[in-house]
């Protein structure tokens, strides 16, 4: 097969207003060995393409319009006999509607909002004698030193020697008082995937609960932060559902996932602000 010659080929501009594909995704799918160009100048790094790469250009955009993976779509262009390319649409097919799921859960999530009015704050829900509404103003990862590693590995011996990566979470109020807590790396990284507004290919742990919750009619009203032992913050997690209000213990890292994702409000009992132990810092755990 001979090689087209430069004059033959089109500049990257150029094949992608015929394309269809914007320039950044053709750039993107040449770094990641999606859709290689015919030619890249050595000394500018323009990218070139030959106008055969047309009809592989055509099948990405069509595939990417109903959102597959890119790893699949490098699996068909690898591969494009008849078996796989059924093998991966059907896999592709029950992704969508695992989604399509979840999103008509969500749907009558929202009807029964509307119809039951709960979206509107009771007033016992938005300010409650002895708790202080906040919310989560970071959440950043850190290594404990070493001495605060043998404290919290005397509170959880099932920890490892070497201190390892935890995450800080900082509760705020409105009038600027804040609360510390340190959570585990899973809780952590959950949260702070919420928090930037980042979506995961498959639900995390707490959106499989809030999805199991709203398909049985529960919905979860707060979380409190209720307070503060030996350095180890306790909370409780309240629900609702028709045979009325459910309060459970629970880790506040727990109690916090839950209630960012259902929109939930969360408060901080007046005791723990007051405990001195907070003012030491992010240096307690939950």
């Amino acid at each position: 097969m001979s090689v087209p010659r430069r004059a033959e080929l089109e500049s990257i501009g150029r094949f992608s207003r015929r394309s269809g594909i914007p320039v950044s995704h053709l750039r993107h799918y040449h770094e990641i060995g999606l859709l290689q160009p015919a030619s890249v100048d050595p000394e500018s790094g323009y990218r070139y393409y030959a106008a055969a790469q047309s009809e592989a250009a055509e099948v990405i955009g069509i595939l990417r319009s109903i959102d597959m993976p890119v790893r699949d779509i490098q699996r068909l262009l690898a591969d494009p006999t008849e078996a796989n390319v059924r093998e991966v649409l059907a896999a592709h097919r029950t992704r969508l509607e695992e989604r399509l799921t979840q999103v008509a859960g969500r749907l009558e999530s929202i009807d029964r909002i509307v119809k039951e009015g709960t979206i509107v704050k009771k007033p016992h829900e938005s300010a409650r004698e002895g708790f202080t509404p906040v919310r989560v103003e970071q959440v950043k990862s850190q290594v404990p030193t070493a001495e605060r590693w043998i404290e919290l590995r005397e509170k959880m011996p099932m920890l490892p020697e070497e201190p390892q990566e935890v995450h800080v979470v900082t509760l705020i109020s409105d009038t600027g008082r804040r609360v510390p807590l340190w959570v585990g790396s899973f809780e952590g990284n959950a949260l702070k995937l919420h928090v930037d507004g980042i979506k995961t290919e498959r639900p995390l742990t707490y959106d499989l609960m809030l999805e199991t919750f709203d398909r049985h009619g529960v919905r979860v009203v707060r979380a409190d932060v209720v307070r503060i032992s030996n350095s180890t913050f306790f909370a409780q997690l309240t629900t609702e559902a028709q045979n009325g209000e459910q309060v459970f213990d629970c880790r506040p890292s727990d109690a916090l996932n839950l209630a960012l994702r259902a929109g939930a409000p969360i408060a901080v009992a007046e005791g723990v602000f007051d405990d001195p132990s907070v003012e030491e810092g992010p240096d307690t755990t939950t």
